[in-house]
């Protein structure tokens, strides 16, 4: 039994919708979820999976709201398989079955153990890939790979995950299959270890067992990759687990290139309900979880393709259309979530443009862009001095961070998805479709086209051959795709175009300040790479992007967020560098360049990435 809800009754297991991740792993017979009229999606989806087969779930929710997806919401929750009850009713409850302990693995799950248990002897850099959906047994079947490889070989096998509850079930199966406690130990140390302590650790295992892999950064993953000869990756495949296809599309082909031997395998049967179970149907088809993109394929003589923009509602009305939409573009990127969808229907900024057939039904390629309003005087000054940072307006923020307070002032267009089907790539089509976006923006006035991405060289090689320039690329990598975050614009006007080329000029003035301290992906210079992304001549070509650095200017003339000009005037400028009057000792102000703590942040930031 468990309660996802502000209002857990005493005695009861149970946890907040925004905690529900951590619950990942358990099995229960029932489940009360406090929905409310727009219940929180993601929980929701997480929670129906917690459930066995006979179980019962129990969703106490308002009339949705009359939003494109609470008008969905109500027309799912009117289908036989929901069975409504008045809040004065009586609602007979229904008899679950007791469950004898069935701990035999079915045909699939022998398949994959026999293809496993002879990993111990694999060669080295040899890692196996093991994906499921949500209730196939995954868990059950580690955990007698472990018990298998704990007593039948000599080496040291350690387990890690995002967190000990979302391996429950594995550790479970370990201590009834192998007499071990998980937590006491096995050969003098746990069995279970924290991704980051064993990473820390001095030596490493001999096979490392990673359980939920998609819920960690990928960066992460390719560590662990490396720490021991063999290790088995483990992860489900739907998006509201984590970052399921960032896992798919990065990390595979990263440790492809890394020279890694892959062997894949994957469960379809159900283990924790049986086949064609209502339950999982009804979500899948709420969430579009098992959406996929069907684009025709190409042929000579097809009719000529054309871009239509619709908005969250018009895409609600037409479930084929949505069902294309929504798997081509899960296909086609690291994560996304039951939240996304609701987002995309509901967000009346959001403009979502299909390339598809004049004729017929077929997409081949989808772009979701969003108007973010401009920033108010005061608001944009308070953005630049690092006060204040208002969700929603991304693009008019990054502009205010960096100086540039009257475009920050104006309306920005966020490219916020793009995908091609795979069979309609290399066409040039992903750059027809930012055309017709840089058009769309420019029919009605808005002056700016941006977008935010992981930085990797294809991708930004696709968004620099349409027009478009790297301002920003951020310190800390993303969890999704393991990358820092680049962020780049274009202007549809040559007022904003103008604003956008002072920007990267002082990008480019300030890049060897920024300069990466240690090489990374891509070395400006290297194969098919024209140019770096902030283009100054002379610059050394034994650097690289994938660093931490910011490629934009931290000293005067509002041009970073962790300073400001203070009203005694400490912070001055020559060339573009700032000079501290000789006299002015430390100045007692917050954020002003000659701070101590600014002081500090900026020796810390700078020297460092200069590689000084």
């Amino acid at each position: 039994m468990g309660w996802f809800g502000a209002s857990v009754p005493d005695g009861l297991p149970g946890t907040r919708p925004a905690q529900a991740g951590h619950w990942l792993g358990r099995e229960l017979d029932a489940l009360v979820f406090e929905g409310g009229a727009i219940p929180p999606v993601d929980a929701l989806a997480i929670a129906a999976g917690l459930l066995r087969g006979g179980g019962v779930f129990l969703l106490l929710a308002g009339e949705p709201a009359p939003t494109p997806f609470g008008r969905r919401l109500r027309r799912f929750l009117a289908e036989d398989i929901v069975e409504r009850v008045a809040e004065d009713g009586t609602w007979p409850v229904p008899v679950i079955p007791s469950r004898a302990e069935e701990r035999r693995l079915n045909a699939g799950q022998r398949r994959v153990f026999r293809a496993l248990a002879c990993a111990p002897s694999w060669p080295p850099r040899t890692c196996a890939i093991l994906t499921a959906p949500r209730g196939r047994g995954k868990s059950t079947l580690l955990g007698a790979l472990v018990v298998h490889w704990l007593l039948r070989t000599p080496l040291d096998v350690r387990v890690t995950a995002p967190n000990p509850d979302a391996i429950r079930p594995l550790l479970g199966e370990v201590e009834r299959g192998g007499g071990t406690p998980c937590r006491g130990g096995t050969r003098a140390a746990a069995l279970y270890i924290a991704p980051d302590a064993l990473l820390e650790r001095g030596l490493a295992p001999d096979l490392v067992v990673v359980d939920e892999a998609a819920a960690l950064p990928v960066h992460l993953l390719r560590r662990l990759a490396r720490l021991a000869p063999r290790v088995a990756f483990a992860t489900t495949t739907a998006g509201f687990e984590g970052s399921g296809q960032g896992f798919r599309h990065r990390f595979l082909k990263t440790l492809r290139d890394d020279g890694h031997r892959l062997h894949e395998f994957r469960l379809d049967w159900p283990v924790r309900w049986p086949p064609g179970d209502p339950l999982e149907d009804w979500v899948d088809r709420l969430f579009l979880l098992d959406a996929e993109a069907k684009a025709p394929a190409t042929a000579p003589g097809r009719p000529p393709l054309r871009m239509r923009w619709v908005s969250g509602a018009g895409l609600a009305a037409n479930e084929s259309r949505l069902r294309a939409v929504v798997g081509l573009l899960s296909d086609a990127h690291y994560r996304t979530r039951p939240s996304d969808l609701r987002r995309w229907l509901d967000s009346p900024e959001l403009q979502v443009g299909v390339l598809a057939e004049t004729r017929g039904v077929g997409i081949v390629g989808v772009v979701l862009a969003q108007i973010e309003p401009g920033l108010e005087p005061g608001l944009a000054d308070a953005v630049w001095s690092g006060l204040r940072r208002p969700p929603g307006r991304f693009l008019p923020c990054v502009l205010a961070e960096h100086g540039a307070l009257a475009a920050a002032r104006r309306p920005a267009l966020r490219v916020l998805r793009i995908a091609v089907d795979p069979h309609w790539q290399r066409r040039r089509l992903g750059r027809r479709m930012l055309r017709a976006t840089l058009g769309w923006a420019r029919r009605r006035d808005v002056p700016v086209v941006g977008a935010s991405f992981g930085a990797e060289p294809g991708l930004i090689e696709f968004w620099t051959g349409a027009g478009f320039r790297c301002l920003r690329i951020g310190f800390r990598r993303e969890t999704t795709s393991g990358l820092h975050a680049a962020v780049v614009f274009r202007g549809t006007s040559s007022e904003a175009a103008a604003d956008l080329a002072w920007l990267r000029a002082r990008a480019a003035r300030d890049w060897p300040v920024w300069w990466p301290a240690r090489c990374g992906a891509w070395k400006p210079g290297s194969p098919r790479r024209s140019q770096p992304i902030c283009h100054r001549p002379g610059l050394p070509a034994r650097r690289s992007i994938g660093a931490r650095f910011v490629p934009l200017p931290v000293f005067p003339d509002r041009s970073n967020s962790r300073f400001r000009r203070c009203d005694d005037g400490c912070m001055q400028t020559r060339s573009g560098l700032p000079l501290c009057p000789p006299r002015s000792g430390h100045c007692s102000t917050p954020r002003c360049w000659n701070w101590p703590a600014g002081r500090s942040f900026v020796r810390s930031r700078v020297l460092r990435g200069a590689g000084t």
